[in-house]
């Protein structure tokens, strides 16, 4: 889960920086920098997954799909599988 949610961590961030950018709020250094940390943190994590049998893959669209492999796949599989996670440690807490 680390893998996990290190690359869940570094998409919010993306998001926030890339989405501040229109308000004028980041530099275009800093949206890029923060996105290809999101983009390697959510490959590392789906290499990760696919290297040890998506033995964690609790999501509705697997580790080893096509839809992973266009621009910005891997950043949506990571938000996905998050989710997912979170929805499954709901469960477990009876939430």
């Amino acid at each position: 889960m680390v893998f996990l949610r290190k690359a869940a961590w570094l998409d919010r961030a993306a998001r926030e920086r890339e989405a501040g950018w229109y308000l004028g709020r980041y530099r275009d250094d800093d949206v890029n920098e923060a996105s290809t940390k999101a983009v390697r943190a959510s490959f590392e994590f789906l290499k990760f997954d696919l290297d040890h049998g998506s033995a964690d893959t609790k999501g509705p669209i697997g580790a080893s799909s096509p839809e992973w492999d266009i621009a910005g796949g891997t950043r949506v599989c990571t938000r996905q599988e998050f989710l997912a996670w979170l929805v499954a440690c709901d469960a477990e807490l009876g939430r």
